[in-house]
């Protein structure tokens, strides 16, 4: 339980906020290019998963249970959400068969959220702050 939470919870919203507030100095120093890529790789994974169950809501016509799931995979929404499901995960009886269900949906939830954010922001975020760095000729402590 302690290590679903830090990895699924306190990392990435440690990783949401030092990532808004390097796009605030990108701003606040004029790279207005690097704070808009950095404000969009924080985004990206939203946008993937939008674009996804757009095109599920068109096909199957269920509009608002992909509504709500689309929604929990905003950036700072879903560390909130990883850490309510550890803290169920917690108090649930994990030797009961009965709830072996719920507790995969919770874990498919989190292996989802850290796929889309790993390969649409994570990496895209690494080269765009190498560059910055390259480019600017300075690095600052939250990069």
């Amino acid at each position: 339980m302690g290590s679903f939470m830090a990895m699924n919870a306190a990392l990435p919203a440690v990783d949401v906020i030092t990532d808004t507030l390097t796009g605030i100095q990108f701003l606040e120093k004029g790279h207005k290019m690097f704070a808009a890529s950095t404000f969009c790789c924080i985004f990206a994974p939203f946008i993937s998963k939008l674009l996804i169950n757009t095109t599920k809501a068109r096909k199957e016509g269920n509009k608002m249970n992909l509504f709500k799931e689309t929604v929990l995979h905003l950036p700072f929404v879903t560390p909130f959400i990883n850490m309510m499901l550890s803290i169920n995960h917690a108090i649930t009886d994990t030797e009961n068969p009965k709830n072996s269900q719920r507790i995969e949906a919770a874990m498919s939830f989190a292996s989802n959220g850290a796929f889309h954010e790993s390969f649409l922001e994570s990496g895209n975020q690494t080269l765009i702050q190498i560059l910055a760095i390259l480019v600017t000729g300075t690095v600052s402590t939250l990069q």
